[in-house]
């Protein structure tokens, strides 16, 4: 003996639902699959009452409003876009660690060009010095 779950209401996706002979007992809830069911979908059931069978429900003093499914409700996507472009950034960064793990040479090169950047960056006034001094040793040659 149970009740018919009211979340069965906001199953859209069923054509046909038949809950005969299962000794249902309560009221049978308000909502499209139900209301479209004939009287013999909940044959030997003698506990149910409400539409569309003839058994009143006056009695239950039971609240059986469940909120009918959102037909705007959009399904959830992957957005293909974002995945494709996380793999590209995935497959790039891995490229160059796995270049930098198993290649002494690269690593080498790597960390000399990484090095002269840095230098560059923070470094300006050395830069300035270091530029005239090879100015200066040119002309001397």
């Amino acid at each position: 003996m149970g009740k018919i779950p009211k979340e069965l209401t906001r199953l859209t996706f069923l054509s046909f639902l038949n809950l005969s002979n299962n000794q249902l007992v309560g009221p049978i809830p308000s909502g499209p699959q139900f209301q479209t069911s004939s009287p013999d979908s909940f044959k030997g059931n003698t506990g149910l009452c409400g539409f569309p069978l003839n058994i009143s429900c006056s009695n239950t003093g039971e609240n059986d409003n469940v909120p009918p499914p959102n037909p705007h409700r959009k399904e959830e996507a992957i957005e293909w876009e974002y995945v494709s472009v996380a793999l590209g950034y995935v497959v790039g960064l891995g490229s160059i660690l796995w270049l930098l793990l198993v290649f002494r040479k690269f690593r080498h090169k790597f960390n000399d060009q990484t090095e002269q950047v840095f230098e560059k960056i923070f470094k300006p006034k050395d830069r300035k010095k270091e530029q005239r001094g090879r100015v200066n040793r040119r002309r001397y040659c």
